[in-house]
């Protein structure tokens, strides 16, 4: 009995009580409000419908169903979906069912131990289940699963934060389309003009009116103005072509659906007061957080693989000399093997290895703070953006009417033979550039729309990150 005391001791001490949790850091601060506000809910899963454009949501559908970079994520969202099925599994016995065939003959010794009747060479026929357990004393297997459950929580804010980055892309690739068919039928129409002009100073020229030096003006005018139509129609081409590498199709397979014109399209109203509420749609920041509690939960199995482990094993089997004999003439065994493993010397590297986990969640907490800061931030520069494009839209409409003004004005004098129709076109030509640039501001103002969408993390259905 008193061999015993040791082992007893030691058992006591091993089941003394599971490691205490690492205890966790305060949640990053969020101001209470952001400096600049909008009116307007904050955005939902169908955001981008707030665009007025069908053909819009319906890429984003098709970009969600085919981006490759998409598709990657939901495979590792998988991954941790089954590495997290691995390490609960831990938490359970294990029992397998054995069968085996032993051939063995004895020495002349051993022989003798057994009686010289026995059948030399022997063959025996085994049948066995086999138990493995680990208790989890210390709370290691745990907190392994807790750091499972966390990576999958973050693997799938990964997925939706990539499908909510590609979803802006797309918007912001949609607008700049609608933008570019807009600019060519001004620039066109820009184009049909200087050719008007520069056919007036060369009939004026023929007649003696104008000499060739004012020829040239509007020569090349009309030659730039044919080379910007050439340009914006090859961008607009390149816009088209990312929209399709984006949704993982062949250029001559692509499907693009129509764009509806810049001037259709409506301005989703967005807004929002409560960061702290807000925010929390960002899968980005919830991806950060999960990270930080994965790292907290390794901190945890780390300490507790600086304990004693205790492993159960076991089996219940029966052998005979014949696979028939099984069935009969059968000799029953079992055994149940506790087995204790106390760490004593490993120069150091269970506790390294605790303080390796240690820093490891400090840096994940650290970029979790990052991670908060640029959100607010990027809401900032989202409203402030916003907030400009509609001014600077407003200065464009008034510059617009100035032109058309100046347009009718000129019309007016042409008809009561007080201007020729040069005048006239160069008056058209000033309000089409007008008209350019208030759509340039438009399209800004959509875009800073979007941006703020996807700042507020809003446009995106999350995945369902349910364990196993």
């Amino acid at each position: 009995m008193r061999a015993m005391r040791p082992i007893a001791l030691l058992l006591t001490l091993a089941l003394g009580g599971c490691a205490g949790l690492e205890p966790s850091r305060p949640a990053p601060a969020l101001p209470e409000r952001y400096g600049q506000t909008l009116p307007g809910p904050g955005p939902d899963a169908q955001a981008w419908d707030g665009f007025g454009d069908p053909g819009l949501g319906q890429w984003i559908a098709a970009v969600r169903e085919g981006n490759t970079d998409l598709a990657a994520s939901l495979a590792r969202l998988d991954a941790a979906r089954a590495e997290l099925g691995v390490l609960n599994a831990d938490r359970y016995p294990k029992l397998d069912f054995e069968q085996s065939v032993e051939r063995r003959k004895l020495s002349k010794f051993d022989l003798g131990e057994v009686g010289e009747d026995t059948a030399n060479p022997s063959t025996r026929y085994n049948t066995r289940l086999a138990l493995g357990y680990e208790v989890d004393l210390r709370g290691r297997v745990s907190a392994a699963v807790r750091a499972g459950r966390a990576d999958l929580k973050a693997s799938g804010g990964d997925r939706d934060a990539l499908g909510l980055s590609l979803a802006r892309q797309t918007a912001e690739l949609w607008l700049t389309r609608a933008e570019l068919a807009a600019d060519i039928e001004l620039l066109r129409e820009a184009a049909r003009l200087r050719q008007r002009l520069l056919a007036g100073v060369a009939a004026k020229r023929r007649v003696g009116l104008a000499s060739g030096k004012q020829l040239l003006e509007p020569d090349s005018e009309a030659s730039e103005a044919a080379r910007l139509v050439a340009q914006q129609g090859d961008a607009l081409k390149r816009v088209e072509r990312s929209l399709c590498q984006l949704a993982a199709r062949m250029p001559d397979a692509c499907g693009l659906p129509p764009a509806r014109p810049l001037r259709e399209l409506r301005l989703p109203e967005v807004g929002g007061e409560l960061p702290a509420r807000l925010l929390q749609r960002r899968p980005d920041l919830g991806a950060a957080q999960a990270r930080y509690d994965a790292a907290r939960a390794r901190i945890d199995e780390a300490e507790a693989a600086r304990w004693p482990s205790l492993t159960l094993s076991g089996g219940l089997g029966i052998s005979a000399g014949s696979w028939s004999g099984l069935r009969g003439n059968k000799v029953l065994h079992w055994s149940l093997l506790p087995q204790l493993d106390i760490p004593l010397f490993d120069a150091g590297k269970r506790q390294a290895e605790a303080q390796r986990a240690r820093s490891a969640a400090a840096e994940q907490y650290a970029a979790w703070r990052g991670a908060v800061t640029r959100a607010v931030y990027e809401v900032e520069d989202a409203a402030a953006a916003a907030h400009f494009a509609k001014t600077d839209q407003e200065a464009r409409q008034r510059q617009y009417l100035d032109a058309s003004r100046r347009l009718r004005a000129e019309r007016d004098a042409r008809g009561v033979g007080l201007s020729d129709g040069q005048a006239e076109w160069r008056a058209q030509l000033a309000e089409l550039q007008a008209e350019q640039g208030v759509q340039g501001a438009r399209r800004q103002q959509l875009l800073a729309a979007a941006n703020l969408i996807a700042a507020l993390g809003g446009g995106w259905e999350g995945a369902d990150q349910a364990a196993p």
